[in-house]
């Protein structure tokens, strides 16, 4: 089944849920707004607010199973691991398994990212 049809609607309708407290290495209460999801694959595109000071991912890196697109729209994280700051316009591409971060965000703006989940083809 494919990710529904949608006519344009703001984000903010979205309804935006809390996912830190289910991952014990973040800290601020990021939020994610699932604005599209193939309930077959798995695909989603979301919105992920990570407000000001927010911290996540294990020190030694995480990875996922599947592919991870982001670009940043607001504010900035920094890659604790590459010791990099990234802002409005940056992006990344990892395919699954791929190690990054730990991040933090910017102690006055937060940051608001979009990513594009895609999971592996099933054989």
């Amino acid at each position: 089944m494919p990710k529904p049809q949608t006519e344009f609607q703001h984000s903010a309708s979205v309804p935006a849920v809390y996912i830190s407290p289910g991952d014990p290495a973040s800290t601020g209460y990021t939020t994610i707004r699932v604005l599209s999801r193939d309930p077959e694959t798995g695909d989603q595109t979301a919105i992920l607010h990570h407000p000001p000071g927010a911290e996540w991912g294990e020190a030694e890196g995480v990875t996922h199973v599947y592919y991870e697109e982001c670009v940043i729209l607001k504010g900035r994280i920094y890659d604790k691991a590459l010791g990099k700051w990234f802002g409005p316009g940056h992006f990344c591409c990892r395919n699954p398994r791929m190690v990054h971060g730990p991040y933090k965000s910017d102690e006055k703006e937060g940051c608001e990212e979009i990513a594009y989940i895609r999971y592996p083809a099933k054989e």
